[in-house]
């Protein structure tokens, strides 16, 4: 059996109440190794999605919920923030949220991940957005939302790196990219410019400008070819 050994450095948070709010910030850093499998699992964030040089994955965050009662600000200082678990080449990086609370819809998140080049990344956020930046996939990548937005200003990737843009109730842009698989449910799919891409979708409504190769799957779908 394989045990996994991992380092956590450069963690703090600070925590204040005003106005009925209560507002925390959490930056946390994890150093991985080249080639490693990384989930990450969020709700309630808009979340942005950059890459970096460095052998570390840095999570930076701000947490608001409005109108908290003091009981639930003492709840909230010690369990609102991610957790990581971690298996031999597989971590899983989730937000975690204090037990007991039920107000989850009044929580609002602006989080900023950094990843460096060398890992496959699997990112899943429900009720918020992600953006993707400038991102050159070495490694396969897959984004998930769930009633919410995907923004993806250009993506690259190497040859044997697939591609995932997965979308339920929602939206995705993509401005520019070489190849890319797209999974939408009952949402709306807009592409400025693109290589291939293998759609399958359902209900959606799917935009194409300046695409070269298209395979599409689905029913009930309507599409604007340009």
């Amino acid at each position: 059996m394989k045990y996994f050994v991992f380092f956590l450095f450069g963690i703090f948070g600070i925590c204040r109440g005003y106005a009925g709010d209560y507002v925390k910030y959490v930056r946390q850093m994890y150093p991985v190794e080249t080639g490693i499998n990384c989930l990450m699992d969020f709700r309630f964030g808009e979340i942005a999605l950059k890459q970096w040089e460095k052998d570390s994955i840095l999570v930076e965050a701000s947490f608001r919920v409005k109108d908290v009662e003091e009981w639930e600000k003492e709840n909230l200082a010690e369990h609102l923030g991610f957790r990581l678990d971690a298996w031999s080449d597989v971590w899983k990086l989730y937000l975690e949220i204090a037990s007991g609370f039920s107000r989850e819809g009044d929580l609002e998140a602006e989080i900023n991940v950094w990843v460096p080049r060398r890992i496959t990344l699997d990112v899943m956020n429900r009720f918020g957005n992600i953006h993707l930046s400038e991102y050159h996939a070495e490694l396969p990548l897959s984004l998930t939302v769930v009633y919410g937005n995907i923004q993806v200003d250009s993506v690259s990737s190497q040859p044997d790196a697939e591609l995932f843009f997965n979308v339920s109730y929602g939206k995705l842009e993509i401005r520019n990219c070489e190849k890319a698989n797209v999974r939408s449910a009952y949402s709306s799919v807009g592409v400025k410019s693109a290589r291939f891409l293998q759609i399958k979708a359902e209900k959606s409504y799917i935009s194409l400008w300046n695409t070269d190769t298209i395979i599409g799957q689905g029913e009930f779908n309507n599409y604007d070819i340009r």
